[in-house]
C-alpha cells in the first residue's frame, strides 16, 4: 500500500515500456510461502538467494517471477519442506534397457474409466496411449459394457476390456471386474466413471486387491469423500491425484486453506491415510507425507478437460515397470508438464487441448531421458 504501491505500479509501467526488470530474491508483493499476491512487481527474471522459496513457484507466482534463477550463497537444503525436481531426479526411472527384453518386462496397466454421460472414448483411449509412450509393455483400457462399441473404434495400440454395467455406467460385479483386472501390474481408474454408489462400490472393491499398484483420480476420488478411511486400511500404497476441488471434497477443507498451504495440507493427508498424494496445481505438489516433490512444469494450455486423464496413463504406464513412489509420480507429473511445455512453442495455450499434450509426451520422455543419459 502507500509509497510501496506506487513503487510496484512504477515499476511495471516502466516494464511495459520494454524494460528489463530483475527482482531479487522474490518480487515484491509476492507471498514468499503461498505464491499469491494482490499486486506485485512483474519480473522478467527472479533472482532466488541461497534456494527456492515456496511462494516463487505456487500458485500465481508464475504469472510474475518470470525466468527463475537460484544464486547459490551456500545453503544447506536437507531440511527443505519439499524439492524442486530436475530431468537429473529421474534418472533411477528412465534408464538405458536392455536389447534382450519382452514387453511383459514392462509391465501390463490398465486405464478404467468412463460411463454413458461420460464416454470421453478419445481421452481414455489416449490415457492408455499415454501409458505405452511411458514405457508400459501393454496398456489395457477398461470400460463400462455399455460404452464398448464407442471406446472400440478408438483403441488400436491397446486392448479393450469391458464391466458389467447399467444403462449408465460399471456396477459391482466381482467376476466381471476380476477378468478385467487379471493380470494388470497398476491401474489408473475413476476417470468420466461418475461419482454414484455402484462407482463408490466398483471403487471399494479395487481398493481391496493386493499386489495391485492403484492410482485413483477424478469420480473415483469424488466417491472416496467421506470414506477416506478406506485408503488408510489399505496394505499397498495408493496415489491419489486431486485438483483444489477434488482435495476440499476428501479433507473437508475450504479452498483457500489449501490454496494457502498446499504442501502442508497434502502432506498432513497423505501420512494420515498411507497414500501418495498429487495435488495438482499450476505447480503439483507430490508426498507420501515424509518426503514431498514440486513439479513446476506445465503450461496454462493444460487447462482443459482430460489432462488429468493424461496424467492418469503416465502415472500408469511408469508404475508397469517402476516401484510406487514419490518420486515416481513426481517423474509423471513431470513428463507430462513438460509435453505441455514443448507443445507451446507450436501450439498456442488457447488452443491446447488434451490430445495436444499427449502427442507431445514421446518428445518429452526422450528429451528427459537424453539429458539423464547425456545422449
Amino acid at each position: 500500500t502507500g509509497d510501496a504501491l506506487a513503487a510496484v505500479n512504477f515499476i511495471n509501467e516502466m516494464r511495459s515500456y520494454g524494460n528489463i526488470v530483475v527482482s531479487v530474491d522474490i518480487p515484491s508483493g509476492l507471498n514468499g510461502d503461498s505464491g499469491l499476491y494482490t499486486n506485485a512487481v512483474k519480473a522478467d527474471i527472479t533472482l532466488a538467494v541461497g534456494c527456492v522459496k515456496k511462494g516463487l513457484i505456487l500458485n500465481a507466482a508464475k504469472d510474475v517471477v518470470g525466468r527463475l534463477k537460484v544464486v547459490d550463497i551456500g545453503l544447506n537444503a536437507e531440511k527443505a519442506e519439499a524439492f524442486l525436481t530436475e530431468a537429473c531426479d529421474f534418472a533411477p526411472i528412465l534408464t538405458p534397457r536392455p536389447e534382450f527384453s519382452h514387453k511383459n518386462d514392462f509391465g501390463t496397466v490398465g486405464v478404467f474409466g468412463g460411463s454413458k454421460n461420460y464416454c470421453g472414448a478419445p481421452k481414455l483411449s489416449a490415457s492408455a496411449l499415454a501409458a505405452l509412450y511411458a514405457g508400459a509393455g501393454i496398456a489395457r483400457v477398461i470400460v463400462p459394457e455399455i460404452i464398448y462399441q464407442a471406446i472400440a473404434a478408438s483403441v488400436f495400440e491397446c486392448t479393450v476390456a469391458t464391466a458389467k454395467s447399467d444403462d449408465t455406467g460399471a456396477i459391482f460385479d466381482k467376476k466381471s471386474l476380476d477378468e478385467a483386472l487379471k493380470g494388470l501390474t497398476a491401474l489408473s481408474v475413476g476417470m468420466g466413471m461418475g461419482a454414484r454408489e455402484q462407482t463408490f462400490e466398483v471403487i471399494k472393491y479395487i481398493l481391496s486387491k493386493e499386489n495391485l499398484k492403484l492410482c485413483i483420480d477424478a469420480d473415483g476420488l469424488n466417491c472416496l469423500a467421506g470414506a477416506t478411511d478406506l485408503l488408510s486400511k489399505r496394505q499397498s500404497k495408493t496415489i491419489i491425484t486431486p485438483h483444489i476441488g477434488e482435495f476440499c471434497r476428501l479433507t473437508g477443507l475450504n479452498k483457500d486453506d489449501v490454496i494457502s498451504d498446499p504442501i502442508g495440507h497434502a502432506k498432513i493427508f497423505a501420512a494420515e491415510h498411507n497414500c501418495i498424494v498429487l495435488l495438482k496445481g499450476t505447480s503439483t505438489v507430490v508426498t507420501d507425507g515424509f518426503v514431498a516433490y514440486i513439479c513446476n512444469q506445465g503450461t496454462a494450455g493444460m487447462a482443459t478437460a482430460g489432462s488429468g486423464d493424461v496424467l492418469s496413463g503416465v502415472i500408469a504406464g511408469l508404475l508397469g515397470y517402476s516401484d510406487l513412489t514419490p518420486l515416481t509420480v513426481a517423474c509423471a507429473s513431470f513428463i507430462v508438464g513438460y509435453a505441455a511445455v514443448i507443445a507451446r512453442y507450436d501450439v498456442c495455450d488457447i488452443s491446447m487441448t488434451s490430445a495436444t499434450t499427449v502427442g507431445y509426451i514421446q518428445r518429452a520422455v526422450t528429451e528427459i531421458y537424453n539429458e539423464i543419459n547425456k545422449k
